[in-house]
């Protein structure tokens, strides 16, 4: 092919084909669209496609501010951390990441998505402190909450636990399913909040599409 006013392109077969095989190829009735590719269907027909990427990976973490004396509380005030404390300094990987209002998060996109909470708590005097910090879900954006992964513990006097548990949500729509933590403890224990470490906090991952 040559260039209109200099130079040439031109298309030459490979030395042999597989098994000295006669290959015919027949190309697309007309252009693709940007960044489009050539793909053949294995009996020589080629056509556009548009290629397949990767799913966005997301991670994002919060932390909750305010230590909450033993009662039952959805926990309402959560911050992303301070990026001078975190190696590399960021806190939110891939892209756009949770929004909260509340004590209610909304995921920025759909997928396969994971929810993670550590809790820590504080016993203050008495025996059988106990406490579960509980992951809920609403699929009617906020009308009804249904518990979808908690995580339990308890303690003596003074003594302080952690605890963890995390669920995995197939979110297909932004505006309707949402999560939320709640806190329920027996005894004197208190649910420790801190604005300058993590003690109780939230990761969200996003894995994949849905």
């Amino acid at each position: 092919l040559n260039g209109s006013s200099s130079g040439s392109v031109s298309i030459d077969a490979p030395a042999a084909t597989t098994s000295g095989a006669d290959i015919t190829f027949k190309l697309p009735v007309a252009d693709g669209t940007a960044g489009q590719v050539l793909q053949t269907d294995g009996s020589g027909n080629l056509s556009w496609v548009t290629p397949s990427t990767q799913p966005a990976i997301i991670l994002d973490r919060w932390r909750n501010t305010t230590t909450l004396n033993n009662d039952h509380h959805v926990t309402t005030s959560w911050e992303r951390g301070d990026t001078s404390t975190r190696l590399p300094a960021q806190l939110l990987q891939g892209g756009s990441g949770m929004s909260h209002s509340s004590g209610v998060f909304t995921f920025p996109q759909t997928g396969i998505w994971e929810v993670a909470i550590t809790g820590t708590f504080a016993g203050q005097s008495g025996t059988d402190n106990l406490a579960q910090i509980i992951i809920q879900i609403t699929a009617d954006n906020g009308s009804n909450w249904y518990g979808a992964a908690k995580s339990t513990g308890g303690s003596d006097g003074t003594e302080w636990f952690q605890s963890v548990g995390s669920a995995i949500f197939d979110i297909t729509d932004t505006s309707q399913q949402k999560v939320r933590t709640y806190t329920d403890s027996m005894g004197y224990t208190d649910l420790r909040g801190n604005s300058d470490e993590d003690e109780t906090y939230l990761t969200f991952i996003r894995w994949g599409d849905t």
